[in-house]
C-alpha cells in the first residue's frame, strides 16, 4: 500500500551476507527493474541467448556473399561480430565453443531460430523461456553497428614501436650529484 498514491515510489531493503553478496543482489535488482522499465516502455520480446544474433549473422552473411566491395565485406563484418555473442556466452559457461557455435549454426541452418547457448549447450530459448526486451537488443544492435562501422572504415593502422626502456641508476648518490652539481670545483 502507498503512502502517497500520486508519486509512486518503492524502497527495496537489500541484505547479504558479504559486501560481495550484498553487491550482487543490487545489480541483479537494478537489472531487473531496468527490464521492467523497458517492457513498461515498449513489450516486445526477441528470443535470448544468442539466438536472436545468430539468426541475424545467418541473414546479415548471406545477404553479403551476394555484394561487392565495400558492402559485401560490411556485412561479413556486421555478420561476425553478431556472432561474437554467443561465443562469449558459450565461452563464460565453460562450454567448448567451437562444438557449440556447430551445433547452433547447423540449427539456424535447418530454419531454428529459438536456439541458443545455455549453461550446457544449446537450448530452445522459447522452451526455456529466455526473452530479451527489444529495447535492449536495438541498443546492443546499435553498439555493434557502430564498432562494425568503425572498423570497416579503417584505412590503414599504424603500430608504433615500443621505446628502448630506459635504463635506471642504481646508484642514488651518483644520480643525485647529477641532479644538484656542487658549486665547488
Amino acid at each position: 500500500e502507498c503512502e502517497h498514491p500520486e508519486t509512486p515510489a518503492v524502497t527495496l531493503v537489500l541484505r547479504g551476507a558479504t559486501a560481495e553478496g550484498l553487491r550482487s543482489a543490487e545489480q541483479a535488482a537494478c537489472r531487473g527493474i531496468d527490464a521492467y522499465s523497458q517492457l513498461c516502455q515498449d513489450p516486445r520480446l526477441l528470443p535470448g541467448a544468442g539466438a536472436t544474433e545468430m539468426a541475424l549473422a545467418k541473414l546479415l552473411a548471406e545477404k553479403g556473399s551476394t555484394l561487392e566491395a565495400p558492402n559485401g565485406p560490411a556485412f561479413q563484418a556486421f555478420a561476425s561480430a553478431l556472432r561474437s555473442l554467443p561465443e562469449a556466452l558459450a565461452e563464460n559457461a565453460g562450454l567448448d565453443v567451437s562444438d557449440v557455435m556447430a551445433q547452433m549454426n547447423a540449427a539456424h541452418q535447418a530454419g531454428n531460430f529459438l536456439v541458443g547457448v545455455g549453461l550446457e549447450g544449446i537450448i530452445n530459448v522459447a522452451q526455456e523461456d529466455v526473452w530479451d526486451t527489444l529495447i535492449a537488443k536495438v541498443q546492443a544492435l546499435r553498439a555493434v553497428a557502430d564498432v562494425t562501422l568503425e572498423l570497416v572504415n579503417v584505412d590503414e593502422i599504424v603500430v608504433a614501436k615500443k621505446s628502448a626502456p630506459n635504463p635506471q641508476d642504481l646508484n642514488p648518490a651518483r644520480k643525485a650529484a647529477q641532479e644538484c652539481p656542487s658549486p665547488v670545483k
